[in-house]
Formats: structure tokens, C-alpha cells, sequence
């Protein structure tokens, strides 16, 4: 498979080239393109791209505002819909680092790149230094365009203000305070988009990391007026409450306090070598007179180093528990070698949680 940093190579910087050319005829198209060309290999992805707008810093005009000018011009078309964003997105993203390392004291000049920009690839990563010197100021246009009707303008406001973002700058004051950014997103809560949707309820999740609290009742008043829209919005912003099995976000998608009991749970051998499967059943029988909705995971409490454990929450099955009804649930969990767990010998726990409550648990010996 050939290295994703390939995706931007020499012919990212031709096209690049040739577009500024078109528009700014003094552009030394040649000496820009070997001078990347020269620098690109030792480079991994976002190096080439931030060396590209260095480049791009020594042969567009010296005066910034002169060279946004004649970047905005050089974008090519705008993308249709949310389907074709990304097919020019390599040859965009140096314009994202070069205003991140060369826009922030020229806000004016900027945004207008970062607008321009976002129609074609998007801001969300070049849009995040401006939020942290100018929070204020900033939050006012993306508040602007979140009533826009380009959808790639609507959604940058939302995926611009994440506090955590792949690849983006964290920001911490949202991670301290998240209520300047509610205001955006109520305004998108009902967009009729899924491009847009998706990042609302991404915003949300990432709040939901420090703030669920914030999160929770921000939803609860949402559904009071519910729509198909808002509904989908909460069950994906809730994902990660959700898979911690926490109470509130529970109900909030329907699965109460559960009204059942957890019988003859058993694991098929309590001596497991690393690299062999958690075989386990449990039957589960409802207490209650009426339905009930069920969100069933497993908790496996892995050995650390220290001797203490640690619980991570696994995704069993949902259910729709009629009256007195019983079920039976059977489960194999591979203890597989993972580059993203480091196990040790010694005991272990699997429990059963229904609707993010511990009903019951069984001890396991592990041996690597």
C-alpha cells in the first residue's frame, strides 16, 4: 500500500502552482514547485503540508492581505455537495496551514480565506487559532455562519468549535467552558444536512469528555420540542456516555432503570491463557409487568501493572424485554495480543451491566 503522505506530492504542488500562476502572473511556478519537490520525501503528511505553505510564504506577494487575495482567487470550484469535499482536499490543506502560521494577526484578511476555503475543503483546523486569540470576535462570525445556507459553512461552525479535534489544536477554554459554543449549535440542532447533523452531535460527544452535565441537559431541553432530527443527534452526541454506561444519557434514549434479574451466569472455564476467548452465558429474566428496553455490554476489569484493575465497557446487544419474559445471552470475547493494551497475569473480572448498572460479576484467572 503506497504512504498516505504521498497523497500530497509533486503533483499537489504543480496543480497549486499553475492555479496561483493563472491569477498572479509574476508567480515563479517553476522555483516553487522544485523547491517542494526537493523537500517532500523525508516528510511525512502534515509536514509536507505545512512546508508547502512555507513555500508558498516565500513566492506569493510579501503583503498577506495581497496574498490571501490572490489564494482566494486560486481555490478553484467550489465543492457541490458534501460528497465531493475531499476530492481536492490535498491541494487545499497547505492553504489551511498557511494561514494557521501566518493569518492570526491579520483577522479581516483570514476569515475571508478561511470562508472561501471551507466551500472547497475546510476551516476547521485553520479556524481554531483565531478562536483562541480572539474568542469573542470570532464566535460572532461562525455564529454568522451557522444561519448561512452553504452547508459547508454551517457545518464549520460546528466542527470548527470542538474542543477536541483530529489533527486540530485543542481548545482548552471550551474544554473549561463550553456554553459560548451552545449558541451555534441550537441554532443547527435541526438542520436538515447529515453532513451538518454528524458534526453537531460530534461537538456534543466531545463536550460530553468533560461536560456531560452540560451535554445531558442541553439534550433534555432539545427533546422537549423533538424532532427525527433531534433524536439522531442525541443518540450519536450520547455514544460515549452511552458506551460508560452513563444513567442519564441512558434514559434519555429510552433505557430506564432496568427491571430485571441476571441468573445462572457462568464462564466456561475461569483459567484463560491470553490469546484463548471469555466463553460466557447468563440468562436474563424481566421483574417487571410491562416492556422494557434494554441496553446489555459486558465489563471486562483488566489486570494493570500496579495490581489494581481497570473497566472498559463492551457492547453486548439491545433488547426489547417483554413482561416476565426470559432470555438467554451467550458471548465470546477473544483475549487477543492488541497493540493498544499491554495485559498482565493475574485476576481478572467480566461483569454483566444492564442499562449502566452492575448486575453481576464473575472473577477469571489470565495467563499470558
Amino acid at each position: 500500500m503506497e504512504p498516505f503522505k504521498n497523497k500530497i506530492n509533486q503533483e499537489v504542488a504543480e496543480t497549486i502552482a499553475g492555479r496561483i500562476k493563472k491569477n498572479f502572473k509574476s508567480f515563479d511556478d517553476k522555483g516553487f514547485v522544485a523547491n517542494v519537490v526537493k523537500k517532500l520525501d523525508p516528510l511525512e503528511l502534515k509536514e509536507r503540508s505545512i512546508m508547502i505553505a512555507e513555500e508558498l510564504m516565500i513566492f506569493l506577494p510579501d503583503n498577506y492581505e495581497e496574498a490571501v487575495k490572490v489564494l482566494i482567487l486560486s481555490l478553484g470550484d467550489q465543492a457541490k455537495d458534501e460528497t465531493n469535499i475531499g476530492n481536492n482536499g490535498f491541494q487545499h490543506f497547505p492553504i489551511s496551514n498557511f494561514i494557521e502560521k501566518y493569518g492570526v494577526e491579520h483577522f479581516d484578511a483570514s476569515i475571508k480565506l478561511i470562508e472561501a476555503l471551507t466551500k472547497r475543503f475546510t476551516g476547521e483546523f485553520a479556524i481554531r487559532p483565531f478562536l483562541i486569540k480572539y474568542p469573542k470576535k470570532t464566535l460572532d462570525v461562525m455564529y454568522q455562519w451557522s444561519k448561512s445556507d452553504n452547508l459547508h459553512l454551517k457545518r464549520l461552525a460546528s466542527e470548527g468549535t470542538r474542543p477536541y479535534l483530529p489533527w486540530g489544536i485543542k481548545l482548552q477554554q471550551f474544554i473549561n467552558d463550553p456554553t459560548p459554543v451552545l449558541p451555534i449549535l441550537e441554532q443547527l440542532k435541526n438542520d436538515p444536512s447529515k453532513y451538518v447533523q454528524n458534526s453537531v452531535a460530534n461537538n456534543l460527544n466531545s463536550i460530553s469528555k468533560d461536560n456531560p452535565d452540560i451535554v445531558i441537559k442541553t439534550l433534555r431541553e432539545w427533546k422537549k420540542n423533538p424532532t427525527k432530527t433531534i433524536d439522531w443527534i442525541t443518540k450519536h452526541a450520547l455514544r460515549t456516555l452511552f458506551k460508560d454506561g452513563n444513567k442519564e444519557s441512558l434514559e434519555l434514549l429510552g433505557y430506564g432503570e432496568p427491571e430485571v434479574s441476571i441468573n445462572k451466569f457462568k464462564l466456561q472455564s475461569k483459567k484463560i491463557k491470553l490469546g484463548q476467548s471469555i466463553d460466557f452465558q447468563f440468562e436474563i429474566a424481566s421483574d417487571s409487568k410491562k416492556d422494557q428496553n434494554l441496553m446489555i455490554d459486558h465489563v471486562i476489569h483488566f489486570m494493570k501493572a500496579n495490581g489494581k484493575t481497570s473497566a472498559k465497557v463492551f457492547k453486548l446487544t439491545t433488547k426489547k424485554i417483554k413482561a416476565s419474559e426470559t432470555l438467554v445471552v451467550q458471548k465470546k470475547h477473544p483475549l487477543k495480543p492488541v497493540t493498544t493494551r499491554k495485559y498482565y497475569s493475574g485476576e481478572h473480572a467480566i461483569a454483566i451491566q444492564v442499562n449502566g448498572k452492575i448486575l453481576a460479576k464473575e472473577n477469571f484467572e489470565l495467563t499470558l
